[in-house]
């Protein structure tokens, strides 16, 4: 089964990729039993068109001068390591990126459009990113696994993120040249990291959002799975605004999905909501009116019938309290 909704596009920078799409009855089922995992990359965040006049891997190039338009990313940065002979100016150049986006309101809310709409579909609850940034933490209060010692608190309630590429909250971390790529793989074909994600890739349904799916690391973990489990990997899907990666799609196993990243998380919040699964996100300014109201009944019974004269006010004030508790751990987490 499948359900179409209309995307009422106009053509403008935020909603010209916002095109028709079929949803597949079979992917709700599986986010609604909290079976999907996002794999989140850079079209999400700061590399989405439109975010910044150019992209870090311009920025970069048009540093070195470099004309081959034809050179991976771990390779420019490689060489922007060994021309410079400075890596922590590759790290600042990649920082100041993330720190452009707190200047500008405007920026952020661009920057984080998609992190946004995913934070109250709380069925989505695991996320993979090969992203530094610390969008989803700020967010979606998603917990970051950066290094193995992280995943001692794996099975921790709440949202997750594995961070396979680093983090900025841990500049050591970041995976940017050719060189971090070999050792990351390694790490992943070996290490604590690479176990979860390959559990994850034999186990869940994968939602690919953002993602170009050309990192070497990553996709030598792919193909070890698939090599392993052949036909029995579960199908996974890929969100592209491209509609030429089809045939790539096809090559990993994966169900195109053509539209916008943050409009496709928008229709399935409506599905959601259509079938009384969740709340519409329209419902929390209500929360934070009502938690105002509480809070002035709470003032004022509490001065109209002192708790000293009537000590059994004491059980309705402590009601309102805890209330006002849970309104305020709604408002925090949406």
């Amino acid at each position: 089964m499948t359900t179409k909704r209309s995307s009422g596009n106009c053509n403008c920078q935020f909603c010209k990729h916002n095109l028709d799409f079929d949803l597949p009855r079979r992917l709700i089922d599986e986010i609604v039993k909290g079976n999907v995992v996002l794999f989140a990359g850079a079209g999400i965040s700061t590399e989405a068109e439109g975010v910044y006049p150019s992209s870090l891997y311009d920025e970069i190039q048009n540093e070195l001068n470099e004309t081959n338009p034809d050179l991976e990313f771990p390779d420019l940065a490689s060489k922007f390591c060994r021309t410079t002979g400075d890596r922590p100016l590759l790290v600042r150049t990649i920082l100041d990126r993330f720190r452009k986006a707190f200047t500008i309101r405007e920026t952020y809310r661009l920057v984080t459009r998609f992190h946004r709409t995913l934070s109250t579909i709380y069925p989505l609850d695991t996320i993979v990113t090969t992203n530094w940034d610390d969008f989803f933490e700020r967010e979606c209060d998603a917990l970051p696994f950066v290094i193995p010692e992280d995943m001692a608190f794996w099975n921790m309630p709440g949202r997750k993120t594995l961070k396979i590429h680093g983090s900025v909250s841990n500049l050591g971390t970041l995976i940017a040249t050719r060189e971090d790529y070999e050792r990351c793989g390694q790490q992943l074909r070996e290490g604590v990291l690479g176990s979860v994600l390959k559990t994850l890739l034999a186990t869940r349904t994968i939602l690919y959002i953002g993602y170009s799916l050309r990192d070497s690391d990553f996709l030598q973990i792919m193909d070890l799975v698939k090599s392993e489990m052949g036909d029995f990997v579960p199908r996974g899907y890929w969100i592209s605004t491209n509609s030429q990666v089809k045939e790539r799609a096809a090559k990993f196993g994966l169900i195109p999905i053509i539209t916008d990243a943050t409009y496709f998380l928008e229709i399935v919040k409506e599905h959601l909501v259509g079938s009384n699964l969740m709340f519409p996100d329209e419902k929390y300014p209500l929360i934070e009116a009502a938690r105002a109201y509480v809070a002035e009944k709470h003032r004022g019974l509490a001065e109209r019938i002192p708790p000293k004269e009537k000590p059994a006010m004491v059980f309705a004030l402590s009601y309102q309290d805890g209330l006002m508790s849970a309104f305020d751990g709604i408002c925090a987490r949406q």
